[in-house]
């Protein structure tokens, strides 16, 4: 099996590989489920499950859908009496058997408006979903690195279904993402090169994101927890001005992603007013902010672009964990399948 960091540099053909396994008569099986009058758009999982959504949902509201996204512990205890039978509900799981799934699935009184997304088709999510949306990637050394990704996508393609837009164009899309990573990757030591100089190795990392950025924050907290065991924690940028500016002083340790065209000068006067109050950042962005150690990646679609901003944080993670001493994405009380809730 690859090293966490194998797995990463793998990730833009994962990509590829799992675009290229869908075949038309899945995307018309697809397309014809997301045309049905759906008053309700549901994405729910667990961990890096759940947040590979945020870009579909963002989606969906910004075409003037009705979607949210849930966990699937907070679904399974107090969200099933909203799931009327004009709600669509996409479940994210990789290994499909992840125990709120699993018990989510027995209490819903029907599963015929479910659409899977899980990487392996054999599990019990694949049988009782209407649909199902293969991961298509390869076993991970431990924590998620393709799975994560290619949910995006899988998620995003359904947004696109439901909007009635083109899942070719995405596809394509995709692909020519897919291709910017890869040279992205070449760099891996420059990136990582950037991140030390200006974070080295604090006592904790706070990552801040808006919009379909918010899933980078989301997810990189959790792989720098789950692979490095390092104390990471998200804020929204929106939010972090109500109240957790404060902790903001010679202290903080932070990485913003600013990649969003809409929201880029938002996202600039936030990192500047941090580094102001003493906070050491880094910036993943599209382009240069002077004065901050920012890290450019290629722009991308603002759905995809959460492929792209999340590699720095992986290589980061990865070098965290071998600062430590341990085995990257090593697990010592958890495991790939969550089977206790």
């Amino acid at each position: 099996m690859q090293t966490y960091f194998e797995d990463i540099l793998s990730q833009p053909e994962s990509l590829k590989a799992c675009v290229s396994a869908l075949d038309s008569k899945q995307l018309c099986m697809l397309e014809e489920m997301c045309s049905r009058p759906w008053k309700q758009i549901v994405f729910s999982g667990m961990g890096s499950s759940n947040y590979c959504a945020i870009p579909a949902v963002q989606y969906l509201m910004q075409h003037g859908k009705n979607a949210i996204r849930l966990s699937a512990a907070d679904l399974l205890n107090y969200g099933i009496p909203s799931l009327e039978k004009d709600t669509l509900l996409v479940l994210n799981s990789q290994s499909g058997e992840s125990v709120e799934i699993v018990r989510l699935l027995e209490k819903l009184y029907t599963t015929e408006n479910v659409i899977a997304v899980t990487n392996d088709e054999k599990s019990t999510l694949a049988r009782r979903a209407a649909l199902t949306l293969s991961i298509n990637a390869a076993p991970e050394k431990s924590v998620t690195t393709r799975t994560y990704l290619n949910s995006i996508v899988l998620d995003l393609l359904t947004a696109y279904a439901l909007c009635s837009e083109s899942c070719e164009a995405l596809i394509e899309n995709v692909r020519n993402t897919a291709m910017k990573m890869e040279k992205c990757l070449t760099g891996s030591e420059d990136m990582l090169g950037q991140m030390l100089r200006t974070l080295g190795n604090p006592a904790q990392l706070c990552v801040l994101g808006r919009g379909c950025s918010f899933a980078t924050a989301c997810a990189g907290t959790l792989f720098l927890r789950e692979v490095s065991r390092y104390p990471a924690f998200y804020e929204s940028c929106g939010e972090f001005r109500h109240g957790p500016m404060e902790i903001v002083d010679d202290s903080f340790y932070g990485i913003v992603i600013a990649v969003q065209e809409e929201t880029f000068p938002l996202q600039k006067r936030l990192a500047k007013d941090i580094c102001a109050h003493g906070g050491h950042l880094v910036v993943i962005a599209n382009e240069e902010i002077e004065g901050i150690e920012t890290i450019i990646v290629p722009q991308v679609d603002d759905g995809l672009s959460p492929l792209m901003t999340i590699l720095p944080i992986q290589l980061y993670a990865d070098h965290m964990a071998k600062h430590k001493g341990i085995e990257a994405g090593s697990f010592r009380w958890g495991s790939k399948i969550t089977t206790i809730e």
